[in-house]
C-alpha cells in the first residue's frame, strides 16, 4: 500500500513540474516567425527584445530576446570602431592631400 503512495507522489511531483509550465513550452515555428518578423522593424525591435529579456515571459522567448540583445551590441561595438577607423583614414587622407 505505501508503494502505490510512493508512485501516486511522483506522479503528482511530475504533473507539477516545471515541464507542464507554460513558461517552459517550446515555442511554436509561428511565434519564432512572428518574434523575427517584429525585430524588423526599427525601434520597436529594442523595446520588445528589452521587454522579452526581463520579463516575466516564456524561457525560450527570454533566452532568444537575450541572443539577440547580445548580439545587437556586438554589432554597434563593431560598427562604432570600423567608423572611427575609417573616419580616421578619411581625414588622414585629406589632410595630407591638401597640404
Amino acid at each position: 500500500m505505501e508503494n502505490n503512495s510512493y508512485n501516486q507522489n511522483q506522479a503528482d511531483n511530475f504533473n507539477n513540474s516545471s515541464f507542464n509550465n507554460q513558461n517552459t513550452a517550446p515555442l511554436s515555428l509561428g511565434q519564432y516567425l512572428g518574434m523575427m518578423l517584429l525585430m524588423i522593424i526599427p525601434l520597436v525591435n529594442i523595446i520588445l527584445l528589452l521587454v522579452w529579456s526581463f520579463g516575466d515571459y516564456n524561457v525560450n522567448k527570454k533566452n532568444y530576446a537575450r541572443a539577440s540583445l547580445i548580439m545587437l551590441v556586438i554589432g554597434v561595438i563593431i560598427t562604432i570602431l570600423f567608423g572611427a577607423a575609417l573616419t580616421a583614414v578619411i581625414l588622414q587622407n585629406a589632410n595630407s592631400l591638401t597640404l
